[in-house]
């Protein structure tokens, strides 16, 4: 007989483990159809889909293909200047905005595999929730039994992940730059700060070299503006600034016609696209139609030899570090 009670209790203690383990693991499948998983972000699109499947396996999910059967499917794509991620169950549809960041930099990896986990956890907890309240009711013997409530649950702080500012980004290049019908050629370079998403601070500083054997002239331009970027995670982009600085303008005499120096107040319009040619490398098309206040001619007696419109317009390219 203290056998038979024996083996009763190692059964009531065993059972529960056992159907525990027995009970199959929710299954998940990943829709990144609405991330670029090309060109320069292939590989942190590979990576992130990689520390998102690791992440879901730890929290005790089966991550299945899509087209295989599933309880839930876990979907993100861009969304403004941020992600939306995604959680459908059978019953019901999870999203959540993330906003900023960028598929290449880690932290920004990391941030969002912990809000897609998080999310993927809810929607199990509200399905399994749905679940039980559409069980059958219970005998009436069970009905009478009072049950305890359960303990609210409490909310897990969302982690803090340190975001860290887009690296500024630095291009030289060459440029034609054209005043009525003379067009000479310009040395630039120049720099961005990014203020956010979308917009960033413009430095920009430039030197040309003209002469017409009997003067001498040599221009420098520095400029700051503030410009918007469209496209900016797309590995193409286009930014359109509006810059103000001076014209410092030297000229000297070969044959002792004179010398001296001019600084002048401009203002540019700045159109320029840029493509990345890799990770860190981008090639940039600019183009800049601008005012300077004085229009210069240089004498030699009655003669002009030398002279500039105040309007002006600048086309060139240049590389990109980013």
């Amino acid at each position: 007989m203290y056998r038979c009670l024996a083996l009763i209790a190692l059964l009531l203690l065993v059972a529960p483990g056992v159907a525990r383990a027995a009970a199959p693991a929710p299954r998940v499948s990943l829709d990144l159809s609405g991330l670029d998983e090309s060109g320069p972000d292939e590989e942190p699109a590979r990576r992130f889909r990689e520390l998102l499947s690791a992440r879901l396996a730890q929290e005790g999910f089966e991550v299945v293909p899509l087209e295989s059967e599933h309880d839930i499917v876990l979907g993100m794509s861009a969304a403004g200047a941020g992600w939306q991620l995604r959680a459908t169950t059978r019953i019901d549809r999870l999203t959540r905005e993330v906003p900023g960041g960028r598929i290449r930099l880690a932290q920004d990896r990391l941030e969002l595999v912990q809000k897609a986990a998080e999310l993927a956890r809810k929607a199990r907890a509200l399905e399994t929730a749905a679940a039980s309240t559409s069980a059958p009711p219970l005998p009436p013997t069970e009905l009478a039994t009072p049950r305890a409530t359960p303990a609210p649950a409490i909310a897990t702080p969302e982690p803090v992940v340190a975001r860290l500012p887009p690296a500024p980004e630095i291009s030289a290049g060459l440029d034609l730059l054209i005043r009525s019908d003379h067009a000479d050629p310009v040395v630039r370079l120049g720099g961005r700060v990014s203020l956010g998403p979308h917009f960033g601070l413009h430095l920009t500083g430039a030197l040309s070299n003209s002469g017409a054997g009997k003067i001498e002239v040599m221009e420098g331009e520095a400029l700051v503006g503030l410009g918007v970027r469209l496209f900016p995670r797309q590995g193409i982009w286009l930014d359109a600034t509006a810059a103000a600085g001076a014209l410092l303008h030297q000229y000297g005499g070969l044959d002792a016609s004179g010398s001296g120096t001019h600084i002048d107040p401009m203002a540019v319009a700045i159109v320029a696209s840029g493509i990345r040619v890799s990770r860190h490398i981008a090639v940039e098309l600019r183009m800049a139609p601008g005012l300077s206040r004085t229009e210069y001619v240089h004498l030699l007696g009655n003669e002009v030899v030398w002279s500039r419109s105040r309007f002006r317009f600048e086309i060139g390219f240049g590389l990109v570090l980013c």
